[in-house]
């Protein structure tokens, strides 16, 4: 592998964008981020590419990051590396700061690709934004490139804006991402507010709408998303997206991070059922749960154009589905009847 130069990963399919439904007046499509690979799927590759750029022209010789047991941030950087025989590293949040015995399958899949897993206890994993922590461990392990949790930084907005650059998003009022560590609602935005983009944002406002996928971080999320886009534009030298263009919506997480409710998984299996299209539980059946309630609710003004953003995270589905099938799904301490 170059130095410099990370190359496109082979069996890429297009960026297409799937037409759904009508309801109310107002037409949804869905880009369809989740075909792209079938390991590395979704936003992740974008968010990881600039940040590979970096690691690689600065002379980096492999590249670790943070995330839990089912983490598809890690998934697909495990993917990347094997790939493209990139030695990563990943920090994994654990219970007491041990692995789980056995390890989940995500993290069957990190370790057998090559990625070496190191436990942090979760008030550990609590400091993965602190400059102090980080600047310990990128001095513990020289050699590799510390990319953020979710990919989002400047670099991965930069991919994530890129991404959207086939798509003539001046079709659309509103685009739509689940949001988790805040750099694809930044990518979006920032995509959106970008001169001389395909947005047009000058003729017409298209807003970007980020659907948590966390509970309990009203204002946090908001101010993350801000100094994301704040970044971006520093080093892109342009305007930051204005705080009118964007909003985070936090009355969908279904009780919070990785929980699940069943009005939520009867959703997913109808969706799949009609349209022929997973979704994942933690981002985006929670995402399109949301459109549809707003749908409903008569919130998109008549004659919108939505469009919203497949994430892919597929192979966290695994997970449920074997508990599910087990019966263990009943004891999910995240699943309830949370609206």
């Amino acid at each position: 592998m170059s130095n410099n130069t990370v190359p496109p990963l082979h069996g890429f399919d297009p960026v297409t964008v799937t037409p759904l439904f009508t309801h109310g007046g107002c037409q949804v499509d869905m880009l369809r981020l989740d075909l792209i690979d079938s390991i590395v799927s979704g936003n992740k590759w974008f968010k990881l590419k600039y940040n590979l750029h970096e690691a690689l022209s600065q002379g980096y010789s492999g590249v670790m990051s943070f995330g839990g047991a089912h983490s598809n941030h890690l998934h697909a950087l495990a993917g990347v590396g094997k790939r493209f025989g990139l030695p990563v590293m990943g920090f994994v949040r654990c219970q007491g700061g041990r692995l789980a015995d056995p390890l989940s399958e995500t993290l069957i899949d990190c370790q057998r690709w090559g990625m070496v897993l190191k436990p942090l206890t979760w008030s550990q994993y609590r400091l993965r934004y602190s400059p102090a922590f980080c600047s310990a461990l990128s001095a513990k392990y020289p050699d590799y490139f510390l990319i953020p949790e979710g990919g989002s930084n400047p670099a991965g907005v930069k991919g994530v804006v890129e991404m959207l650059h086939t798509v003539g998003l001046h079709d659309y009022d509103y685009v739509v991402c689940p949001t988790g560590s805040g750099g694809t609602l930044a990518g979006v935005a920032s995509a959106i507010a970008e001169p001389g983009s395909q947005a047009g944002y000058v003729d017409k406002k298209v807003k970007a709408l980020g659907i948590s996928a966390l509970k309990g971080l009203e204002g946090k999320l908001e101010k993350t998303v801000a100094g994301l886009l704040d970044e971006y534009a520093c080093e892109a030298g342009q305007v930051p997206a204005g705080a009118g263009s964007w909003r985070v919506l936090h009355d969908f997480h279904c009780g919070g991070f990785g929980k699940v409710s069943r009005p939520l998984i009867s959703f997913k299996d109808s969706f799949q059922a009609r349209f022929g299209i997973e979704l994942d539980l933690v981002y985006t059946a929670k995402m399109m749960y949301a459109v549809s309630k707003l749908l409903d609710r008569q919130e998109f003004p008549s004659g919108s154009r939505i469009l919203v953003l497949h994430t892919g995270g597929l192979q966290g589905n695994r997970t449920a589905r074997q508990e599910s099938q087990s019966g263990e799904l009943e004891k999910w301490p995240g699943i309830g009847s949370h609206e």
